[in-house]
Order: structure tokens, then sequence, then C-alpha cells
């Protein structure tokens, strides 16, 4: 019940990045082992949903793969991604 109520809280909209920016940020971030937070660049109910976070796992045609903390992999597509972030990992290991 809790983290439902979590998912409907609203997301406030990040900056839209660069192509350029983002595939930098993606580079290093797979390079170093560094966890990332992504938004994405879709609405559902005219809102953004919370962040995928994640260590990056790999990249394959126009798509990273995202490792959330419950171990599920994500496929993500680059051209989806609205603004990325690296976090701190040895905070969002132990939220």
């Amino acid at each position: 019940m809790e983290s439902q109520a979590i998912d409907e809280k609203p997301i406030p909209e990040k900056p839209e990045q660069k192509a350029s920016v983002i595939d930098q940020v993606l580079q290093t971030a797979w390079e170093r082992g560094q966890v990332v937070a992504i938004q994405l660049n879709a609405l559902y109910d005219g809102q953004y949903r919370r962040d995928l976070e994640g260590p990056i796992l790999g990249y394959a045609d126009g798509q990273i793969y995202l490792q959330r903390k419950d171990g599920l992999v994500l496929p993500v597509q680059v051209e989806d991604i609205r603004h990325i972030d690296v976090l701190d990992a040895t905070k969002w290991w132990h939220q």
C-alpha cells in the first residue's frame, strides 16, 4: 500500500538533456560501474514516473540493461531517456 502511494506522488520534470550528454554519462557510468537515475521521456496519465535506478550492466542495439535493487534487469531504449544522473552507489544500495 505504501509503495503504491509513493508511485502516485507527482514526479517533477527534469530538464531534457542532449543525446550527446546522455551518451557520455551512460558510457562513463558503465565503464566505472556507477549507479544512475534515469527519467524516461514518457508521460503516464500526464505525469512522469519515478526514475529508474541502478547500475548499467550492458549495451546492445540501442538499449542499455539496468539492474534494479531487486535484481531484475530492465532493458531501456537509449532514445527514450530524457535525463540521467549518476548516484552515490553507497547511499543507493543502503536505502
